[in-house]
């Protein structure tokens, strides 16, 4: 485990940052918990600030001060109520400690916005910042400094929203509308149109955006170094255990959905936790068989989908949802590929695939879930 952190500390400082006068402006004003602004901050704009290329050429300001009003005794009020005025105030304290990195920042926004716990407000950063000293300087910021940081936000706000939210502005360019909602490519196709430094800073996927104009002639490309010799990762997990539901949802989600850390690492991974195999076909589960059906439905979107950068969202999907099985299926996977996984699920190919796996783990010492390793011994054809 720590090898493999050493390995991601290694890999974010070798990416280096564009200047300032490179970035493109993107602004997105919500209000905190609305639906569609709860989907949009954790979901393509996460996504967007785990993309090392993206986020070196890209300046985002979190807005989340829409609809707001200011009192004439000088409090606020919020469309959605006092709670919804409770989260703008907590989201001003992370946006300011945490303003240095844009990639931790979009983390803990993505963590407080998709929370579903129905903790408090307080409850919700306890749960999303593991460190006691953020909890403690959120604390105090939310006491002191709070409203302050909020009012510059809502100038922000009232300077650019508009009649919906979120409301997301690239360079001046207004994305979506009250009925079409902004995905991770419209985002990132109008900053690539826009990006006006030099080509070899632009990201890789604006290659095949149409209207990308390069700003200077692409850099000679040299001959590739030798290929280094990648890092072997396993993981073994229990379907929607608590600590493995934070470690895919936020750390190694991170890793599966990096281009960079798959060039450097070959990730093993093995559904079937503690899972036993009481006779051909037939498994338990230390949390029983809404557990054991987790990992049918996981062994088979590994064997379907083997390329995991792919998949990743869809398995932190899987992991945050708290619906049954079959409707967490049907959120997280859509057309051909939902319709695979459940003819997998619902055929002997699911527990063929789940032997696979269990034959390796039942092999494995492993006191505690997750549980990452470099190495295992007596592997199986999996």
């Amino acid at each position: 485990m720590i090898k493999l952190i050493t390995v991601l500390v290694a890999v974010f400082a070798a990416v280096a940052a564009v200047e300032g006068d490179y970035r493109m402006p993107v602004k997105v004003i919500f209000r905190a918990f609305c639906s569609a602004c709860k989907w949009f901050i954790s979901d393509p704009i996460f996504m967007l600030l785990q993309d090392d290329e993206f986020r070196a050429v890209t300046d985002i300001q979190y807005v989340p001060a829409a609809a707001m009003t200011e009192t004439a005794t000088g409090g606020v009020t919020c469309y959605g109520g006092k709670e919804e005025c409770e989260g703008h105030l907590w989201m001003a304290c992370i946006l300011d400690r945490f303003k240095t990195s844009p990639k931790i920042t979009g983390i803990h926004m993505a963590c407080f916005e998709s929370d579903e716990s129905g903790y408090t407000w307080q409850g919700k950063v306890a749960y999303c910042f593991s460190d006691a000293a953020d909890v403690a300087a959120l604390t105090e910021c939310k006491a002191n400094q709070a409203l302050p940081l909020l009012r510059e936000l809502m100038v922000v706000a009232k300077a650019n929203e508009g009649p919906w939210q979120p409301y997301t502005i690239v360079d001046d360019i207004v994305l979506g509308s009250a009925t079409v909602g902004v995905s991770l490519d419209m985002v990132k196709d109008e900053i690539c149109r826009h990006f006006n430094g030099p080509a070899e800073l632009l990201p890789a996927y604006c290659m095949n955006v149409a209207g990308v104009v390069l700003r200077t002639p692409p850099p000679v490309t040299a001959t590739d170094p030798p290929a280094a010799e990648k890092v072997t990762v396993q993981v073994v997990w229990r379907a929607y255990c608590p600590a493995c539901q934070w470690f895919f949802s936020h750390p190694f989600y991170q890793v599966l959905s990096d281009a960079a850390f798959q060039a450097i690492v070959d990730i093993e991974l093995y559904p079937s936790g503690s899972t036993k195999e009481t006779s051909p076909g037939v498994f338990t589960c230390t949390g029983g068989a809404s557990e054991c059906a987790g990992h049918l439905y996981m062994s088979c979107a590994l064997r379907l989908f083997p390329q995991l950068h792919d998949v990743a969202a869809n398995f932190k999907c899987m992991e945050e949802s708290s619906d049954t099985w079959d409707r967490r299926m049907a959120a997280c996977f859509s057309g051909p590929g939902l319709e695979k996984i459940k003819a997998c699920f619902g055929s002997d190919e699911s527990k063929r695939y789940l032997h696979d796996y269990v034959a390796v783990t039942s092999t494995m010492d492993t006191p505690w879930m997750p549980y990452v390793s470099e190495t295992i011994c007596c592997r199986a054809s999996v």
